[in-house]
């Protein structure tokens, strides 16, 4: 009787000696038993595994080896560890083995896809996480080790893994920690209030070598009292040592002042700054609710908007004619009004032809109010001519939102681009004040009450770009008043007589300070950098400047909004306090490493103010959360989340 002919070789070339495996298309020596014990994607078999074999053959080659002796123990250890039933018998794993088996050949994932949204849905776990990097990673890493694969017990986690995972993340912390000596750092902080009015508050420090998660606390409605955190604040400025903290950043006005206060009177070398992007859009709510024309131009943009977007075959339409995309804006979020008007505008010429085309009429015969005020407004000279003005005299203040809204240290960066700004809407207001006088009025107020601090005109200075070629000089009187800032704040009465003679040199442009390499350096790296790689012969100037422009503007870099929801969901989660706060410290800090891989490579490049990022989709839909969310340690109540108009969410 002629031997049957094993049913793998339909997966392989016969070689003679040797096979081609037809996945990956690959030679390799020897007979079946290697075809599959390659085509099972099983390690330590003398053979490479393949990459490219569908699941379910690899599942029936996986079945037709068998466990090898290495698979045994690791399976007998897992089982052992996650008390799921030791004693399991073989008989057990082969009708698991099978039932893979049947699901496989069917070629049918239905069954497991119905576990798995089993598994989201009764453990209340958002849908949209079975796309996360970590969750795909898991199954991946489950599916490579194979079917005898047993979860880790309860016990597990929690006296094993999370230990280890918490002692991996205190290398990153340490690392970050040890830099603060010389750049020092940045605290942040973030308040969560739900709604039986009990508090959560995050504590982040952001320094050039990346942010550092401190700790989250959990306040009722009892202890919310200015002494109690006050004593908060204190507690983790002791921990990070009040002498490698350079600023802190708030988010809103609230008890601005008695947060302030404290950290003025214990410890006067900090400076308390407002967020710049919290700032910025504090000020173009007041230009919308203020400025008449450029609400009037933002609600008619509003309005071609919306209309565009509540009727699918508007939608259809214009897509047809174009293949420009119209963003809609955030309720109350005017840096989203901006972006809205500004695809308009470019979008002109087409919006146009569209209500001059036939199907235009064809579809709007009946000429409703509502179609006949968007044509109308498509048809207006002045709006359009409006709206480049409004882009026109508003782009500055959204470039300033580019240029503080992400990761750079930008201190030595933002009273240059403010300045920007306001030499625009002055140049404006004085071809047209009635036109411009208010909106010059609203800025100076939000300017210099709120967004800047004098550190930051004396931060300018000390950016040797600026300073070199006159743009930000001695003589201005903001300039002044942010250097006495510093010596009387930030530098020992014994100190300052040599503070001044050093600034004398670099005021002076000397060759000690502004040698051949220093010069060449001048335009190409960050101000940062280029103090830390000169001027050894001014070295208690050259530290106050390293300090300073290695700080950001706003808080927004860490993304502190989204930080206090998670860890208050995390705290409710695990109701054990040691589990729950390891469990906080350790993801937070994963999660600030992840965003800030490598962040000094970022940051060694100048930063130019004329090609600045665009802002990013996300970059609104978190803007709105910033804002509304309640902020830095000051009047913790319930603030209601603005919630976006039906479909708002930038396209």
């Amino acid at each position: 009787m002629v031997r049957r002919k094993d049913r793998f070789w339909e997966y392989a070339e016969d070689l003679k000696g040797r096979f081609l495996c037809k996945f990956c298309h690959k030679v390799y020596p020897g007979g079946i038993a290697r075809i599959k014990s390659h085509l099972s994607q099983q390690r330590g078999r003398d053979i490479a595994i393949c990459d490219k074999v569908s699941n379910d053959v690899q599942a029936l080659a996986l079945l037709a080896i068998g466990p090898n002796k290495k698979r045994k123990v690791a399976s007998s250890t897992n089982t052992e560890r996650s008390g799921i039933g030791s004693s399991i018998p073989n008989a057990s794993m082969g009708q698991h083995q099978v039932s893979l088996l049947k699901i496989c050949e069917k070629k049918d994932s239905e069954l497991v896809d119905k576990d798995v949204f089993e598994f989201f849905l009764m453990n209340n776990i958002s849908l949209s996480d079975v796309e996360s990097r970590s969750f795909v990673k898991m199954i991946n890493s489950i599916i490579s080790y194979g079917s005898s694969y047993y979860p880790p017990s309860y016990s597990t986690l929690c006296t094993e893994l999370i230990p280890r995972a918490r002692k991996e993340i205190e290398k990153y912390v340490s690392t970050v920690k040890e830099s603060w000596t010389l750049n020092g750092c940045t605290l942040m902080s973030s308040i969560w209030t739900d709604m039986n009015g009990c508090s959560f508050i995050n504590v982040v420090a952001y320094s050039p070598k990346g942010a550092v998660f401190l700790n989250s606390f959990e306040i009722s409605a009892k202890e919310k009292t200015d002494s109690y955190l006050r004593d908060i604040l204190k507690s983790v400025m002791d921990e990070i040592g009040p002498e490698n903290i350079v600023q802190i950043i708030l988010n809103d006005t609230s008890n601005y002042e008695s947060v302030g206060d404290f950290v003025m009177e214990k410890y006067s070398h900090i400076y308390k700054m407002q967020c710049v992007t919290h700032g910025i859009r504090m000020l173009l709510t007041d230009i919308y609710e203020e400025v008449e024309w450029i609400k009037g131009v933002f609600d008619d943009a509003k309005l071609v908007v919306d209309y565009i977007f509540n009727n699918k075959v508007i939608v259809k339409l214009m897509g047809d004619m174009t293949n420009r995309e119209l963003k809609r804006p955030c309720k109350m979020e005017y840096i989203s009004y901006f972006l809205m008007l500004q695809s308009i505008s470019d979008a002109e010429q087409n919006l146009r032809l569209m209500i001059a085309s036939p199907e235009w009429r064809d579809m709007n015969s009946g000429d409703t109010s509502l179609a006949g005020k968007f044509a109308q407004i498509i048809e207006s000279e002045a709006f359009w001519s409006r709206g480049k003005d409004v882009l026109s005299v508003l782009d500055p203040l959204i470039k300033v939102v580019r240029l503080v809204n992400g990761e750079e240290l930008t201190t030595g960066y933002l009273f240059e681009a403010l300045e920007r700004a306001r030499k625009v809407i002055e140049q404006c207001c004085c071809n047209d004040p009635p036109k411009y006088s208010r909106l010059l009025e609203l800025f100076d107020t939000r300017r210099n009450g709120l967004i800047l601090h004098k550190v930051h005109a004396a931060a300018a200075y000390l950016n040797p770009s600026l300073m070199y070629n006159g743009k930000i000089r001695y003589e201005d009187t903001d300039v002044r008043d942010g250097l006495n800032y510093i010596v009387e704040t930030m530098i020992s009465k014994d100190e300052r007589n040599d503070f001044v003679t050093q600034l004398l040199l670099y005021n002076g442009r000397s060759p000690k300070v502004f040698d051949t390499i220093a010069l060449s350096m001048l335009t190409n790296v960050h101000p940062r950098v280029w103090w830390e790689f000169n001027c050894v012969s001014v070295p208690l100037l050259q530290k106050i400047a390293i300090r300073i422009l290695s700080q950001p503007c706003s808080s927004r870099a860490c993304e502190l909004n989204w930080g206090a929801f998670e860890a208050a969901e995390i705290k409710k989660t695990n109701k054990t306090s040691n589990i729950s706060d390891n469990v906080v410290f350790i993801r937070m800090n994963r999660k600030m490493k992840a965003k800030f891989t490598d962040p000094e490579r970022k940051q060694v490049e100048a930063i130019d103010l004329e090609n600045l990022p665009e802002l990013a989709k996300d970059t609104i839909d978190g803007l709105e959360e910033l804002g509304n969310e309640a902020e830095f340690l000051a009047g913790l109540k319930t603030l209601a989340k603005i919630p976006l108009e039906s479909g708002a969410n930038l396209k």
